[in-house]
């Protein structure tokens, strides 16, 4: 809501409203689209959760309707998009978890078909080989059941894999993954440390607070509004950056490990 906000606000100043539409589906979005195109009420559209193969891109070229991809174009060049640097994120995670002493970490992700989940796959994988650490992906879907599911799934492999951390793709997942490791009758930071890619107040109230990437959502809604007016005004395609997410460090990753000896090569110990 605070993404939709920023949005709603930015294209209000110039007299327009946003028009949201629930859907089913990627073909219901498309039959969405084709009947906004044959009206004269929708000037353009923002798509969000880019597939790799979308079946949305193509259509919208073919209906002319104006639209602004979020996340980054992939092949999609003749589009403007709006994006953050998920590899800096992942870098600044991977960071975080390494200079706590965390070398074997696994990751709750969304869901594997998003675009935006392949490339922080590829982001993590290559922070992570440069200081030593092993990531091991659950594919998740942002909803609380998937995060519950993946965690137990963490903790049933625990014994044999010697995970000691756990990152999750979205805070909805990270808040009921902490409940799940708690009800194991495990400690956070203690046995296991937990992070979220998205930040919320629910992240702020949990016990211990969750460590989190902060992002500014309702200024990523004004720099998306203000993409697609730049497309509706006639201006030439650009790839703009949103604001950096910030890491906010928390309860949940507190120092208490040690690394004993190389760190490329650490055994993690209790501090």
């Amino acid at each position: 809501m605070q993404y939709v906000r920023g949005v709603e606000e930015t294209l209000a100043a110039h007299g327009m409203t946003l028009l949201l539409e629930v859907v089913l589906d990627a073909e219901a979005e498309v039959a969405t689209f084709r009947r906004w195109a044959a009206g004269d009420r929708i000037g353009g559209v923002i798509v969000t959760d880019v597939r790799a193969d979308d079946v949305r891109i193509p259509a919208l070229r073919g209906l002319g309707l104006p639209a602004v991809l979020i996340g980054s174009p992939g092949e999609a060049r003749d589009f403007s998009t709006v994006s953050t640097d998920d590899a800096a994120v992942a870098t600044s995670i991977v960071a975080h978890l390494a200079e706590r002493g965390h070398r074997r970490v696994a990751r709750i992700s969304g869901p594997a078909e998003f675009r935006h989940t392949g490339e922080r796959t590829a982001a993590f994988d290559e922070a992570a080989r440069a200081v030593g650490m092993t990531f091991d992906v659950i594919e998740g879907d942002y909803t609380a059941e998937s995060g519950d599911r993946g965690t137990r799934d963490v903790l049933a492999g625990r014994p044999t894999s010697g995970v000691t951390a756990i990152v999750y793709d979205n805070d909805v997942m990270a808040i009921t993954g902490l409940a799940t490791v708690r009800a194991a009758g495990l400690d956070v930071p203690g046995d296991l440390a937990l992070l979220a890619w998205d930040d919320s107040v629910q992240c702020q109230l949990t016990v211990p607070p969750l460590t989190a990437m902060s992002h500014d959502i309702a200024a990523y809604g004004v720099d998306s509004a203000r993409a697609l007016l730049d497309v509706l005004a006639g201006a030439p395609r650009v790839d703009r950056r949103a604001a950096q997410p910030v890491l906010v460090p928390r309860g949940s990753t507190a120092s208490r490990w040690t690394v004993v000896g190389d760190p490329r090569r650490a055994l993690v110990e209790r501090a």
